[in-house]
């Protein structure tokens, strides 16, 4: 799981088959274990660039919402309250567990389920 003070890195890259993956590179850790570089790639490909970075788009959503409600201590309720609102009104919403799941949204445009395992 991310922890405080983790840092993300979301990038896509065109692979040989002329399609598009998104690869994350986080740290993660707690107070006694700490992982830098941690690598992992999602687990959709995309021909259609656009889609893709639709999906990075998404992906950079999600993530900024996951830390406001459930990483940043320093937020006020109302803050709170209002990056939810944005969490349920997001086309990536999938179901009140969202912090480990999303749907991106595929070539042929149907939002498809993709776990968040890097969170």
């Amino acid at each position: 799981m991310v922890k405080d003070g983790e840092k993300m890195e979301k990038r896509w890259r065109k692979n040989e088959k002329k399609s598009y993956t998104i690869n994350i590179t986080y740290d993660t850790g707690d107070s006694f274990h700490t992982e830098n570089g941690v690598e992992g790639t999602i687990n959709l490909s995309w021909r259609n660039l656009k889609k893709a970075q639709q999906a990075l788009h998404d992906i950079q959503m999600h993530h900024a919402c996951y830390m406001i409600m459930d990483r940043d201590y320093n937020v006020g309720k109302k803050e709170k309250e209002k990056a939810m609102k944005v969490v349920k009104s997001s086309s990536w919403y999938c179901s009140d567990s969202w912090q480990y799941s999303i749907l991106l949204e595929n070539d042929d445009g149907v939002r498809v389920f993709s776990l968040v395992s890097f969170l």
